[in-house]
């Protein structure tokens, strides 16, 4: 591989793992607004639409972790 190949890929590596905060840091807030939410408000269809959300969000994280091994 030339210099030119792994400079850019080494860009790519740190964009990734930039990204990987970034999505983290944004599931941190939405576990946070979860658990700041009235039981009362837990029970409706919106807190599963946020769980479902967060299941995305998960593992899309784990998608850019495995990438940023890789």
């Amino acid at each position: 591989m030339n210099q030119e190949r792994r400079t850019k890929l080494e860009v790519l590596s740190g964009a990734l793992s930039k990204i990987h905060g970034e999505v983290e840091a944004i599931m941190e807030d939405e576990k946070e607004a979860m658990e700041n939410k009235p039981e009362s408000l837990q029970d409706f269809s919106c807190a599963d639409a946020l769980q479902e959300a967060m299941d995305n969000i998960e593992q899309a994280q784990s998608s850019l972790e495995d990438a940023s091994s890789a």
